[in-house]
Order: C-alpha cells, then structure tokens, then sequence
C-alpha cells in the first residue's frame, strides 16, 4: 500500500475521477469510527430504554387499573409492530440513500427523502381515513374481552388516538430512515433514548392530571414524537437544507419498485407478531 502511494506521488498517477488513496483511508477509518459510535449509542439507549419501562410500567398499571393497562399496552404495541408494514417504504429509502451516501450525493439524497415524505404521508392519511370509517363500526370491547365500562366506552376512541399517532410516525419515520442510511446511527440511537425518558415523563404527568384512558394514550404515543420532530430537524440540518425540493414522479415511482422488495418479508414478520397479543387479550 505505501509504495503505491509512493509511486502516485512520484508519477502523479491518478486516474480520472479516481479518489486518492489517503481518501480511502479516510473513509475507512470514518466508516469504523461511526461504527463504534452506533455501538456505544446503541446500547445506552437499550438501556435508558430498559430502565424507563421498568419504571412506567408499574406507575401506569396501579394507575390504570390491570384491565385498561392490558388494553393500553396491547394496542399500542400491536400498531408499533404494524409500522413495518410500510409498503417496503422505510427500507427502500433506507438503501436508496445508502447508495447515495456513498457517492456524497446529498442534494439526491434530498430527493429520495422528500419522495419517502411524500408516499409515506399519503399512506399514513389513507390509514388515518380508513381508521375513522371503520373504528366506529367495530365494537372493541366485545374484540378485547373488556368487562370494566369506562375501559369499554373509550376503546373506540384509544383506537383512533393509536391510528392518528401511527399515521404521524410514518412520516417522521422517515428521517430515521435516512439517518440509518447515512451510517448515522448513533444519533437515531440517542433519539429513541430521548424517547423512552419522554414517554416516561408523559406517564408521570399523566398520572398527576388525572387523564382518562383516552387522554393518556393520547398523552404518552404523542409526547415521544416530540424525538423523531428533532430527529428529522438534525437531519434537515446535516443535509444542508431547510426546503426540501419538489420530488419527480418517475423518482417516486422507483421507490416504491424498491420499496416492494421489502413489503412481503415485513408483512410476514408484522402479521407473526401481531397475532399474539390480540389472541391474547
């Protein structure tokens, strides 16, 4: 390696385009050290994640009650699981902008984010219309069992809090996308420890003002956004741009042929584990 180095230096043997071989130890050395970074990162944020459940989870099952913690915890943990089902959206992008990250393209970078945007938010506001048709007409309290009236009485309306947060992530969902495709997982990491502490606090003002069921999950699904709010304004930042410019159709259109090569395989996971809990309940 150093006398080919030595021999460009020498012969001024570089070949068009051609990026010198320092740059590729940069890069390299660039590469580990993100690497190392998302390591660390990762695993205090599984454990902040740990500690804050270990913590909520009881306050909120001796504040709700163990019938409507039950049902709390199963709704929202079923439309987590369901936020995988993007249509392939959130992979795709996620490899589109590995691609480009590799080039140090961002202004396409830009591109592809503001196409992930665009089909993930006219997604989430299909689900979203879809939701307010249908929730009314099922009767949740016979699906989940739920003998406790006030439980019963709002099950339609936490259905429709969890469909609105769902949607909302979606969109959001997609700068950690973007963030992992630039091997920035260390910050994406940070995030979601910011919001599990966030989720706690919610649980702990929630409890102090005395919130229904309702009210609660509405409270706790939505105080975390406030994390992915900051992770999208972090990446804005980092890719140099504060408006996002107008995305192609036929750009669009390429990353939903990407995204489909991801749909099936998270379908399948999202129906595997999904099924579960609502047996369960």
């Amino acid at each position: 390696m150093e006398m080919l180095v030595k021999l460009n230096q020498l012969l001024g043997l570089r070949g068009k385009g051609a990026q010198p071989l320092e740059g590729h130890a940069k890069h390299a050395h660039k590469r580990e050290h993100l690497i190392r970074r998302s390591a660390l990162s990762s695993v205090i944020g599984r454990v902040v994640a740990s500690v804050c459940m270990l913590i909520q989870v009881p306050l909120a099952l001796h504040y709700l009650g163990a019938e409507a913690f039950g049902f709390w915890v199963t709704i929202t943990g079923v439309m987590m699981l369901l936020a995988f089902a993007d249509l392939g959206l959130g992979n795709g992008l996620q490899n589109r902008v590995a691609e480009l990250y590799g080039t140090d393209d961002l202004a396409a970078i830009r591109q592809a984010w503001i196409c992930g945007i665009k089909l993930l938010a006219i997604i989430g506001l299909m689900v979203f219309l879809l939701s307010v048709l249908v929730v009314p007409a099922v009767n949740w309290s016979r699906l989940f069992h739920l003998k406790d009236a006030k439980t019963a009485a709002s099950a339609s309306t936490c259905m429709l809090v969890v469909s609105f947060n769902f949607c909302i992530g979606l969109s959001l969902m997609s700068a950690q996308k973007v963030a992992l495709g630039m091997q920035l997982g260390w910050i994406l990491n940070l995030c979601v420890a910011a919001g599990s502490i966030l989720s706690l606090i919610a649980v702990c003002l929630a409890i102090q003002l005395k919130f229904g069921l309702a009210w609660f999950l509405a409270f706790t699904l939505l105080t975390p956004q406030l994390a992915n709010l900051f992770l999208v304004w972090w990446m804005i930042k980092l890719t140099k741009s504060v408006a996002l410019p107008v995305s192609a159709p036929t750009k669009s259109r390429a990353l939903l042929k990407v995204g489909a090569q991801f749909f099936i395989p998270q379908l399948g996971a999202a129906l595997m584990y999904v099924f579960p809990p609502i047996l369960l309940a």
